[in-house]
């Protein structure tokens, strides 16, 4: 019996001295796993935040890039001799063939000439006369050009084409309709007559 208390006491000391080794190694791993972890996370969240800012900023100067070139290219149209001449002649057929090349070479969704109030010039009768109403148009009208994001709804999609409109349509996640408005980079150019009106 004294052998078997002798070897349990051993057993038990054997036990505690494994323990007393192996505790601050099991805790020193739990806590550089732990460290590691809260290290990597907030390394990951540093790193993505970093990537996203760096492509928002690539992102706006691309689009602000985008937009200048838009701008220069109504610009250069507003100016050119050819359109102003065009429009002395009241050369409606012409004019729309000037603007049909421009949306088409540079992919325009819509390109209108119209006056101060809005309303097209120079197009068929067929055609809607108006541009959808905006801070942009009376921009233009009082001699600005300008550029800005607008929610064209569905009418005014379809004021523009019925393409345009079919382009916008997507339908919901939940099944229940579909989103039927387009966000659309609106610029518009001033352009003056001989007078500077």
């Amino acid at each position: 019996m004294w052998q078997s208390l002798k070897q349990r006491y051993r057993s038990a000391l054997r036990f505690r001295l494994l323990a007393l080794v192996l505790l601050p190694l099991v805790t020193a791993m739990a806590v550089s796993l732990g460290y590691t972890l809260y290290w990597f996370h907030g390394y990951t969240q540093d790193s993505l935040n970093v990537t996203l800012r760096d492509q928002m900023a690539a992102t706006r100067q691309g689009l602000r890039q985008f937009q200048n070139d838009r701008q220069t290219e109504l610009q250069q149209l507003a100016e050119s001799a050819q359109l102003r001449a065009l429009i002395k002649r009241h050369n409606g057929p012409a004019i729309q063939r000037t603007l049909q090349r421009l949306r088409d070479a540079k992919g325009y969704a819509f390109l209108h000439l119209t006056g101060v109030a809005g309303e097209w010039l120079y197009e068929g009768p067929d055609k809607q006369r108006t541009s959808k109403p905006s801070p942009l148009t009376d921009r233009a009208g009082r001699g600005y050009a300008g550029a800005a994001f607008e929610v064209f709804r569905e009418e005014d999609l379809l004021r523009e084409s019925q393409a345009l409109a079919d382009r916008a349509r997507i339908p919901l996640r939940s099944g229940e309709g579909q989103e039927d408005r387009g966000l659309v980079l609106r610029l518009v150019q001033p352009i003056f007559d001989d007078l500077g009106r």
